[in-house]
Protein backbone atom coordinates (compact mmCIF):
# COMPACT_ATOMS: atom_id res chain seq x y z
CA UNK A 1 0.00 0.00 0.00
CA UNK A 2 1.76 3.17 -1.07
CA UNK A 3 0.85 6.54 0.59
CA UNK A 4 1.81 8.81 -2.04
CA UNK A 5 -1.39 10.64 -2.31
CA UNK A 6 -3.34 9.66 1.37
CA UNK A 7 -4.32 12.25 3.75
CA UNK A 8 -4.64 11.30 7.64
CA UNK A 9 -7.19 13.09 9.19
CA UNK A 10 -7.49 13.41 12.89
CA UNK A 11 -10.62 14.41 15.15
CA UNK A 12 -8.84 17.57 16.66
CA UNK A 13 -11.54 20.96 16.49
CA UNK A 14 -8.35 22.59 15.01
CA UNK A 15 -9.71 22.82 11.63
CA UNK A 16 -13.55 23.37 12.60
CA UNK A 17 -14.93 26.10 9.98
CA UNK A 18 -12.02 26.76 7.98
CA UNK A 19 -13.58 24.75 5.02
CA UNK A 20 -11.31 22.29 3.93
CA UNK A 21 -13.88 19.53 3.27
CA UNK A 22 -13.08 19.73 -0.56
CA UNK A 23 -9.29 20.11 -0.28
CA UNK A 24 -9.26 16.66 2.09
CA UNK A 25 -11.79 14.95 -0.15
CA UNK A 26 -9.23 15.46 -3.13
CA UNK A 27 -6.65 13.14 -1.76
CA UNK A 28 -6.77 9.59 -3.14
CA UNK A 29 -7.12 8.06 0.08
CA UNK A 30 -8.06 9.21 3.55
CA UNK A 31 -7.26 7.36 6.42
CA UNK A 32 -9.90 8.49 9.96
CA UNK A 33 -9.52 7.72 13.68
CA UNK A 34 -11.67 5.41 15.83
CA UNK A 35 -14.98 7.60 16.12
CA UNK A 36 -14.81 10.10 13.36
CA UNK A 37 -18.01 11.88 12.25
CA UNK A 38 -19.17 12.52 9.27
CA UNK A 39 -22.24 14.36 9.37
CA UNK A 40 -23.27 16.52 7.37
CA UNK A 41 -22.78 19.15 9.73
CA UNK A 42 -18.99 18.37 9.70
CA UNK A 43 -18.23 18.01 5.83
CA UNK A 44 -17.16 21.54 4.75
CA UNK A 45 -14.58 21.22 7.27
CA UNK A 46 -13.60 17.55 7.35
CA UNK A 47 -14.56 16.30 4.26
CA UNK A 48 -17.09 13.21 3.54
CA UNK A 49 -14.51 9.89 2.25
CA UNK A 50 -12.80 7.69 4.17
CA UNK A 51 -10.79 4.72 2.59
CA UNK A 52 -8.89 3.50 5.42
CA UNK A 53 -9.73 3.38 9.81
CA UNK A 54 -7.86 3.28 12.57
CA UNK A 55 -9.26 1.77 15.73
CA UNK A 56 -7.53 1.86 19.02
CA UNK A 57 -7.88 -1.19 21.73
CA UNK A 58 -11.10 0.17 23.57
CA UNK A 59 -12.71 0.68 20.15
CA UNK A 60 -11.92 -2.81 18.51
CA UNK A 61 -12.40 -4.43 22.12
CA UNK A 62 -16.07 -2.99 22.16
CA UNK A 63 -16.21 -4.28 18.40
CA UNK A 64 -15.31 -7.61 19.00
CA UNK A 65 -17.87 -8.00 21.74
CA UNK A 66 -20.82 -6.37 19.30
CA UNK A 67 -20.70 -3.06 21.55
CA UNK A 68 -19.52 -0.90 18.53
CA UNK A 69 -20.61 -1.92 14.78
CA UNK A 70 -18.11 -0.93 12.34
CA UNK A 71 -19.27 -1.48 8.79
CA UNK A 72 -16.41 -3.19 7.65
CA UNK A 73 -17.09 -3.10 3.78
CA UNK A 74 -16.84 0.58 3.67
CA UNK A 75 -12.99 0.82 4.56
CA UNK A 76 -10.12 -0.31 2.20
CA UNK A 77 -8.22 -1.64 5.44
CA UNK A 78 -9.14 -0.96 8.58
CA UNK A 79 -5.74 -0.57 11.39
CA UNK A 80 -6.36 -2.07 14.82
CA UNK A 81 -3.75 -0.56 17.33
CA UNK A 82 -2.34 -1.61 20.47
CA UNK A 83 -3.77 -5.31 20.87
CA UNK A 84 -2.00 -7.68 22.22
CA UNK A 85 -1.72 -11.56 20.54
CA UNK A 86 -3.89 -12.69 23.71
CA UNK A 87 -6.88 -10.22 22.49
CA UNK A 88 -5.99 -11.55 19.01
CA UNK A 89 -6.72 -15.45 20.02
CA UNK A 90 -10.06 -14.51 21.44
CA UNK A 91 -11.60 -12.76 18.03
CA UNK A 92 -13.12 -14.17 15.95
CA UNK A 93 -12.26 -14.85 12.06
CA UNK A 94 -11.55 -11.19 10.50
CA UNK A 95 -11.54 -9.87 7.34
CA UNK A 96 -8.12 -9.54 5.58
CA UNK A 97 -9.05 -5.85 5.57
CA UNK A 98 -8.03 -5.34 9.33
CA UNK A 99 -4.25 -4.76 9.73
CA UNK A 100 -3.37 -5.71 13.20
CA UNK A 101 -0.63 -3.47 14.69
CA UNK A 102 0.30 -5.42 18.11
CA UNK A 103 2.40 -3.92 21.26
CA UNK A 104 5.50 -5.67 20.05
CA UNK A 105 5.09 -3.70 16.25
CA UNK A 106 4.60 -0.41 18.06
CA UNK A 107 7.74 -1.27 20.22
CA UNK A 108 9.64 -1.92 16.83
CA UNK A 109 8.42 1.56 15.45
CA UNK A 110 9.69 3.10 18.87
CA UNK A 111 12.61 2.07 18.39
CA UNK A 112 13.19 2.30 14.35
CA UNK A 113 12.16 6.07 15.44
CA UNK A 114 14.59 6.27 18.53
CA UNK A 115 11.38 7.29 20.46
CA UNK A 116 11.53 6.73 24.48
CA UNK A 117 10.11 3.48 25.63
CA UNK A 118 8.35 4.66 27.90
CA UNK A 119 6.02 6.87 26.00
CA UNK A 120 1.91 5.82 25.12
CA UNK A 121 1.63 7.11 21.49
CA UNK A 122 -1.49 7.96 20.24
CA UNK A 123 -3.06 6.40 17.40
CA UNK A 124 -2.40 9.67 15.14
CA UNK A 125 1.37 8.89 15.58
CA UNK A 126 1.35 5.28 15.49
CA UNK A 127 -0.29 5.65 12.46
CA UNK A 128 2.11 8.29 10.58
CA UNK A 129 4.74 5.99 12.07
CA UNK A 130 3.62 2.72 10.24
CA UNK A 131 3.92 4.42 7.16
CA UNK A 132 6.97 6.29 7.62
CA UNK A 133 8.40 2.77 8.29
CA UNK A 134 6.86 1.52 5.25
CA UNK A 135 7.84 4.03 2.69
CA UNK A 136 10.37 6.93 2.50
CA UNK A 137 7.58 9.65 1.30
CA UNK A 138 6.28 13.01 2.54
CA UNK A 139 2.75 12.27 4.19
CA UNK A 140 0.31 14.85 4.41
CA UNK A 141 -1.53 15.49 7.98
CA UNK A 142 -4.74 17.43 9.19
CA UNK A 143 -6.84 17.69 12.48
CA UNK A 144 -3.79 17.05 14.58
CA UNK A 145 -3.29 19.75 17.82
CA UNK A 146 -1.81 17.30 20.06
CA UNK A 147 -4.50 17.73 22.79
CA UNK A 148 -7.27 15.56 23.97
CA UNK A 149 -9.96 17.59 22.01
CA UNK A 150 -12.56 16.34 19.53
CA UNK A 151 -14.39 18.24 16.74
CA UNK A 152 -17.54 16.31 17.55
CA UNK A 153 -17.77 15.94 21.31
CA UNK A 154 -17.02 16.62 24.38
CA UNK A 155 -14.48 14.43 25.52
CA UNK A 156 -14.93 13.06 28.91
CA UNK A 157 -12.16 14.14 31.71
CA UNK A 158 -9.32 11.56 31.54
CA UNK A 159 -9.13 10.32 28.44
CA UNK A 160 -5.98 11.31 26.50
CA UNK A 161 -3.99 11.89 29.71
CA UNK A 162 -1.52 8.86 29.53
CA UNK A 163 -0.02 10.46 26.21
CA UNK A 164 2.82 13.29 26.27
CA UNK A 165 1.04 15.95 23.59
CA UNK A 166 3.89 17.94 24.04
CA UNK A 167 6.31 15.37 23.00
CA UNK A 168 3.98 14.55 20.19
CA UNK A 169 3.97 18.18 19.13
CA UNK A 170 7.58 18.60 19.07
CA UNK A 171 8.08 15.66 17.25
CA UNK A 172 5.70 16.74 14.30
CA UNK A 173 6.85 19.67 14.24
CA UNK A 174 10.39 17.95 13.95
CA UNK A 175 8.96 15.92 11.10
CA UNK A 176 7.43 19.12 9.30
CA UNK A 177 10.61 21.04 9.52
CA UNK A 178 12.32 17.87 8.05
CA UNK A 179 9.86 18.11 5.01
CA UNK A 180 8.58 14.54 5.91
CA UNK A 181 5.05 15.66 6.86
CA UNK A 182 2.55 18.69 5.41
CA UNK A 183 0.28 20.02 7.40
CA UNK A 184 -3.16 20.80 5.69
CA UNK A 185 -5.00 23.42 6.97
Amino acid sequence: MTHTNILLVGNSSNIRNKHLGYKIDSYEKILRFNDYNLSDEYNKDYGSKTNYLCINRAFYRAFINRRKNIETHKYEKIFVIFVDTNELRKTRKCSKKFVFLLQNNIDCLKKEFQLPKDIFLTSGLVMILYFFSKQNKTLHITGFNHTPTHYFENVPDGRGKRHNWEFEKQLISKFEEDGKIIRIE
